[in-house]
């Protein structure tokens, strides 16, 4: 699968056993208009997620720097300007790395917030009776107007055939484009045929008729299951709160399946507060690599200083007012 991003896999070893790895891409960050920064992002340019393993935490003192090195080096082979290591969560345990990437002269940048729900319960009523009794209302009544206006819903395993993969990738850039966002690469058209086909992936799929409306990729990652790629068709759907309906549905799947942990990712974040989640941030430690880059701080141009929650409370908070007047 060819993805816009050259890849390169680091690797530690003691005594011939892996003990550590990282991995990460060479990519073209878009900054104003045309105008593109070569980056190199340690992570996947696809999915979220920290791009460094460790086979456990008596081995990070030893083996960070000598990987993050290594990417170094790589980085600069390839041109790039900048260095980022992305994703790591706060709170959770990657806030530890914080004061190491400090030692070996990062700077640490907020990059956005993240949705994440705890799910305590066994059953979907837990779930339901959980919720105060406005949102209750909510969930019970978008599931009838769904049903109500001839949309239907699926639950798919497995590689999805010709028409369905290309379905999911005409609705993914409906998202793609309306947001425009530089973190997101254009995905291939092999992506939405070859990662559901994946043991850990699940489709939610909801449908007019023979025709597909809105999706959600799912990863079920032991305990977590994370909310990866959605797509959308905003003309059939209208008015009807389908998206919020297969929000529920990714709660009744996590709730069913016995996971503890629902990452619903980023954008909507508002609605996500409303249905109990909370909020964490991803974390990246930048670097610039180039005499110039050091100069000018491009790191500091490309990712600047930020409060992504704040910023996000008083976004909120505008809404609010403006829906009150």
């Amino acid at each position: 699968m060819e993805i816009d991003g050259d890849l390169r896999f680091f690797t530690a070893e003691r005594d011939g056993q892996l003990i550590a790895a990282a991995f990460g891409a060479f990519m073209r960050y878009p900054v104003w208009k045309n105008i593109k920064i070569p980056l190199f992002l340690a992570g996947s340019p696809a999915n979220l997620g920290c791009g460094f393993l460790f086979r456990d935490e008596s081995v990070v003192a030893e083996t960070l720097p000598l990987l993050s090195a290594a990417m170094t080096t790589e980085a600069k082979a390839l041109g790039a300007k900048v260095l980022l290591m992305r994703d790591f969560w706060d709170p959770g345990p990657e806030a530890a790395f914080a004061p190491r990437f400090a030692e070996l002269g990062f700077r640490r940048v907020a990059q956005f917030p993240d949705a994440v729900l705890d799910v305590p319960w066994t059953e979907v009523d837990g779930w339901l009776a959980s919720l105060p009794a406005k949102a209750r209302k909510t969930a019970k009544r978008d599931a009838r107007r769904v049903e109500a206006a001839g949309f239907r819903f699926e639950v798919h395993r497995g590689r999805p055939g010709p028409k369905l993969a290309g379905d999911m990738e005409r609705l993914w850039l409906n998202l793609f484009h309306k947001y425009n966002d530089p973190d997101q690469i254009l995905l291939p058209g092999e992506y939405f045929r070859e990662v559901p086909a994946l043991a850990e992936s699940v489709l939610l799929l909801t449908w007019q008729g023979d025709d597909l409306v809105c999706f959600d990729m799912l990863q079920e990652r032991g305990h977590l299951l994370e909310s990866t790629y959605s797509g959308a068709d905003y003309e059939r759907i209208g008015s009807t709160p389908v998206h919020r309906f297969m929000g529920h549905q990714i709660i009744r799947h996590a709730i069913e399946g016995g996971f503890t942990l629902i990452d619903f990712g980023l954008s909507n974040e508002a609605a996500k507060l409303k249905m109990g989640c909370h909020l964490r941030v991803a974390w990246g430690y930048s670097k610039p690599l180039s005499p110039f880059a050091k100069l000018s701080r491009l790191d500091k141009l490309v990712f600047p200083d930020q409060d992504p929650i704040a910023d996000l409370k008083k976004e909120m908070a505008k809404q609010q007012q403006a829906d009150e007047d």
